[in-house]
């Protein structure tokens, strides 16, 4: 296949190939992750440089797994390639090519052997997803905001981290924007829990308190919530705003409202103080059919 050449698309012959597709994800995530490591490493090309920013699998999402290179960041779907078509779902198509054009991200896919799970594509194995072409690294010079999903990812990847080192396990998460929760864990007493994740800073431009979807929680009102909320700050001695413009220092840091934008391959610092429990109460006095969720203060 050579660069100028699109990878045809066959559509299997089945009306569904959801189920079957699904069940080839977990050793999809593990042999297209390795193959994409080799490329880089053997170019030692190795972290910072390259980056994973997810290599797991979560639900909701729109894509299977993302990395950081050369100021860009690549978003990736499986797709397993057998004699009688291409199998993948156009819902993850859609959905990644609508969310990589809102947040600033490479779509692609990894084409990979139905049967081997080997790369069916040279070079760094990826074609890109809108026109099927092999996809070449190109860099890309000066300051890159982060888009909104980058800091959500962030933050989220923050508290994941955090209920990892307390032994807690994580059982899914999702890093979609507008999904909440955010992260399922089991507790130490085998309790499932849910947390809900804000993330401030200048890219987000969500500086008003956040109110908790009420309708939302009903549905998960047997389990226990928590709400986290991170703070982040370039560490750089100068940071800019969204126009371009130094952010004075006494502007800096805020946790109210963040003026400081957050670019891509920058050092931060981060303000995280824990889980908060999100409680339970009459919605009035008197009245016990009403529930109100509240998130407790610190």
């Amino acid at each position: 296949m050579t660069t100028d050449t699109p990878l045809p698309y066959v559509k299997p012959p089945f009306t569904s190939i959801q189920e079957t597709y699904e069940r080839r994800l977990p050793i999809g995530l593990k042999a297209a992750g390795w193959f994409i490591q080799k490329w880089f490493r053997d170019r030692n090309i190795n972290f910072p440089e390259q980056r994973w920013i997810q290599n797991e699998l979560s639900y909701p999402a729109f894509h299977h797994l993302a990395f950081a290179y050369k100021n860009n960041i690549y978003s990736v779907l499986f797709e397993f390639v057998r004699h009688d078509g291409n199998y993948i779902l156009q819902r993850d198509i859609n959905n990644q090519l609508r969310e990589c054009k809102n947040n600033d991200l490479i779509a692609c896919t990894i084409p990979l052997d139905y049967d081997t799970y080997e790369p069916i594509i040279g070079g760094n194995h990826l074609i890109s997803t809108d026109k099927r072409l092999p996809i070449t690294f190109e860099d890309r010079i000066g300051k890159i905001p982060m888009s909104k999903w980058e800091v959500n990812n962030f933050g989220i990847s923050i508290v994941k981290n955090e209920l990892l080192k307390q032994g807690y396990r994580i059982l899914s998460f999702s890093d979609v924007l507008g999904i909440e929760p955010n992260i399922w864990f089991e507790d130490d007493k085998g309790r499932r829990n849910y947390v809900i994740v804000k993330t401030i800073s200048g890219n987000t431009q969500e500086w008003t308190s956040y109110k908790l979807n009420q309708q939302l929680l009903l549905k998960f009102i047997e389990f226990d919530g928590f709400y986290a909320e991170v703070g982040v700050s370039p560490s750089a001695s100068i940071a800019y705003d969204k126009n371009g413009d130094i952010v004075p220092l006494s502007k800096r840091f805020s946790m109210v409202e963040p003026k400081e934008i957050l670019f891509r391959d920058s050092e931060f610092y981060i303000s995280y103080k824990g889980l908060r429990n999100i409680e339970r109460k009459a919605a009035e006095s008197g009245v016990t059919d009403k529930i109100l969720f509240t998130i407790r203060e610190q």
